[in-house]
């Protein structure tokens, strides 16, 4: 389980059979934040749910607040402006969340199920929140045991 609070992510996730509860600092939210950016035409290897969610979140944010300045100010621009910023995040979510099926163990076909109406949804979103397989499996070696750099190639 992950839970939050107002300052950090907590991670609660399984290491080694031990479980590790460590706050997330802000440099270490915006380095999955550049991550996810980094990685955004790998479709190979997996995500992590703290890379996974924390972009989620951020994504959510950014479209509020673009959301918010459209309303406030009235400007057709800032349709234009979230229709690049939602076109310009597809391209990165879309290989995260297929990264992040990899890291449960499953193809990036199961992302199939989200055309089924409220309950393949239902089910991504339920295998979203699975935590990943434990040390490498067919599609790579677990992202929790290595620390992804921006810009580095991945082993």
């Amino acid at each position: 389980m992950v839970p939050i609070h107002c300052k950090a992510i907590i991670i609660d996730e399984p290491f080694n059979g031990v479980s590790v509860s460590e706050s997330m600092t802000n440099s270490e939210i915006g380095l999955q934040i550049r991550t996810a950016y980094s990685r955004w035409k790998d479709y190979n290897g997996r995500s992590s749910r703290p890379e996974f969610w924390v972009f989620i979140a951020f994504h959510f944010v950014a479209a509020f607040f673009i959301s918010i300045a459209g309303i406030l100010t009235l400007d057709d621009l800032f349709e234009i402006v979230m229709s690049v910023f939602m076109l310009v995040q597809f391209f990165i979510i879309l290989p995260l969340a297929i990264r992040r099926m990899h890291d449960t163990g499953r193809s990036a076909f199961w992302l199939l199920l989200n055309v089924i109406p409220l309950i393949g949804n239902l089910i991504v979103l339920i295998f979203m929140c699975l935590p990943g397989d434990e040390g490498a499996n067919r599609y790579g070696p677990d992202p929790l045991r290595y620390q992804h750099v921006p810009g580095q190639e991945v082993l």
